[in-house]
Parts: C-alpha cells; structure tokens; sequence
C-alpha cells in the first residue's frame, strides 16, 4: 500500500536525519554557530517524523469510517433478508486515476447483479 510506503520512507528520512545531525555535531564542537543547524536538521528530522504519524493516522481514520458505513449498509440489508457478494476489480491506472469496477451479485432480490465503474484520483 502506498500510504504505508511513504510512511516508512518518512520514519527512515525523519531518523537519518536526526542521526546525520549528531554526527555533524560531533565533527563541529569547537563552532558555536554550527549548533543552530544542528537545530534545524532536528527539527526537520522531528517534522518528517510527524508527518509520517498524521499519514498514517489519516488513513486508519478513513478505512475505520468506510468499515463502518459498510457495516451500517449490511444492518439494514440483513434486515430485509438480502445477501450479496462484491467484486472489485482495479482496471487500468492512468495519470494518477484509477479506474475501478465494482461488481455485486444480490440473493434474494429482485435485481441479480449491478455493476458500476468509478474513477479515484490517487
């Protein structure tokens, strides 16, 4: 998934800095002036690190608002007795558009099958 790929990338550049400006630190101790970068590769190292958590965070928050909204759609279809099963099938990706084709099979409804193509720009 990218979501995790750029979170890892974040976590690795967040620590490679924060490592790379200690050891600037170390080869600059008698220049005062050299400490106010170390200050700042810090504070970019601390900022990608964050990043990377809000990234991350964000995305759980969505997938647990999708989970939800799809248990609340399967309440109501168990209610009226209506069972079903989905299909999706991601199609070709084109200048960050994915095209995706959802298919569903109902049972016990007067409509067998529904299929609808959506476009989500990633």
């Amino acid at each position: 998934n990218s979501v995790h790929f750029t979170f890892y990338i974040y976590i690795i550049i967040g620590f490679s800095l924060i490592i790379s400006s200690t050891v600037f630190a170390e080869l600059s101790l008698s220049k005062t002036y050299f400490w106010y970068y170390k200050f700042l590769i810090i504070s970019a190292g601390i900022t990608m690190l964050t990043n990377a958590y809000f990234k991350l965070n964000r995305f759980r928050k969505k997938l647990q608002n999708a989970e939800h909204r799809k248990n609340e759609i399967d309440l109501v279809l168990d209610k009226y007795r209506i069972s079903y099963d989905s299909k999706l099938v991601l199609e070709e990706k084109i200048h960050g558009t994915q095209d995706i084709r959802v298919e569903l099979k109902f049972k016990n409804w007067t409509k067998n099958q529904t299929a609808t193509r959506y476009k989500v720009d990633c």
